[in-house]
Formats: C-alpha cells, sequence, structure tokens
C-alpha cells in the first residue's frame, strides 16, 4: 500500500512540474516591433506672396537666364488653388550665363539641412512656346553641400527630358551621398535649373514655379 501511495505521489509531482513547464512555454511573448520614423518635410507652396523670399533666380552668377521673380495669383497653381512664383526668363545661347536659369532654395552652412531619405521636387508650368521647342532644354535639381569649406559643390538628378506638353509638371529627385565629394546630410542649396541646348531655343517666357519640396 505504501509503494502504491509513493508512485501516486511521485506521479502527480511530474505533472504539476510539466504542467508549469508548459505554462512558461505558453506565457511567452514576441518583442514589440519598433516604428520606423519618416521623414518631416518642409515645402514652399507659394500661397503667400512673403514665399517668394524663399527663393533666389541668382544666387549662381553663372546661371543668369531667369532675370526677375514675382508672386502670381492670377494663374490657377499645382494644386488647382492660386498662388505660384512667376519667373521671367530670357535665354541666350550665344551668351553662356543666359543658357541657364536656376531657381533655388539657400541654406547656407549655417543651417543646413540633412535631407537623407528624403525627395526633392520642383512643380513647374511649362508655357506652350517652351514645350513646341522642348529638344532644345534639358532640366535637373541639384543638391549642394559645404565640403571642405567649399559650398558648392554638388551632386544632381541627372538632365531630364523637358516636358513635351504645355501645363504643370513635377520635377523629382531623391538624393543619396557620394563618398568624399559631397555629403547628403550637409545641403547647403537645392535648385532646379534649365539649360538651353541649342540656339533655336532663344525665347523670353515666363515660367511658373509651385510646391518645391525638400
Amino acid at each position: 500500500m505504501k509503494k502504491f501511495l509513493s508512485v501516486v505521489v511521485t506521479a502527480v509531482l511530474v505533472l504539476g512540474v510539466l504542467s508549469l513547464v508548459s505554462c512558461k512555454k505558453s506565457s511567452t511573448t514576441s518583442p514589440t516591433p519598433v516604428a520606423t520614423a519618416t521623414p518631416s518635410t518642409t515645402t514652399i507652396n507659394f500661397t503667400a506672396a512673403s514665399d517668394v523670399s524663399l527663393v533666389k533666380i541668382n544666387d549662381d552668377p553663372t546661371a543668369a537666364a531667369f532675370t526677375a521673380v514675382s508672386h502670381d495669383t492670377t494663374t490657377t497653381d499645382a494644386d488647382g488653388g492660386t498662388g505660384c512664383a512667376s519667373v521671367t526668363a530670357s535665354f541666350v545661347y550665344a551668351t553662356a550665363a543666359d543658357k541657364k536659369g536656376q531657381i533655388s532654395v539657400v541654406f547656407g552652412t549655417t543651417a543646413e539641412k540633412d535631407l537623407t531619405g528624403k525627395t526633392i521636387s520642383f512643380k513647374i508650368y511649362v508655357p506652350t512656346a517652351m514645350a513646341a521647342l522642348n529638344g532644345n532644354y534639358g532640366i535637373q535639381i541639384q543638391a549642394f553641400s559645404d565640403i571642405n569649406g567649399n559650398p558648392y559643390t554638388y551632386a544632381d538628378g541627372g538632365w531630364n527630358n523637358f516636358p513635351t506638353t504645355a501645363g504643370w509638371h513635377t520635377i523629382t529627385w531623391s538624393p543619396t551621398t557620394t563618398a568624399g565629394a559631397w555629403d547628403v546630410s550637409k545641403i547647403t542649396k537645392i535648385a532646379l535649373q534649365i539649360t538651353e541646348t541649342s540656339a533655336a531655343g532663344d525665347l523670353t517666357p515666363t515660367i511658373l514655379f509651385d510646391d518645391i519640396t525638400y
């Protein structure tokens, strides 16, 4: 009888231990996933006239085809509302500086921007006359970085085919770091540049810009 009771007690103890082990396993929880932060963006939408002061058209003396910039509220903007930057241009292929026009946002070396993981975009309204001569222009986004005291070291998103239709178009580029020559985390300036590639493109158009995002 004592032997029988001993066997029963032993069996109960074994079952108890197995139950505890089973409970411990079932209580195991998976780690909570860490959310990945989405880089914040800034957009200059030219809703207010004061937004025009945030851009420059003459920061680069070698790109002088853009001659004046003002606030336009008469044209439907890229978002279907009103408010954009109106740029007067004069493309003259025979003069080196007048072959290129550049609109830019300058941060400077004291307010550099980290554009890691971000996309730069410019919305541009192409006038009919330029669209008709699209083969005579190239367009690209540039980003400048202060490297070794030179704030005009830049990379670009490559040449885009100039739009073939009049109206609003969006030009975009997502920059990445080029080691040793340029740093995407220390951007001093972003720009959209239009370059005339032949004398057939000599024009004096008005070009509109909206929603510069970085």
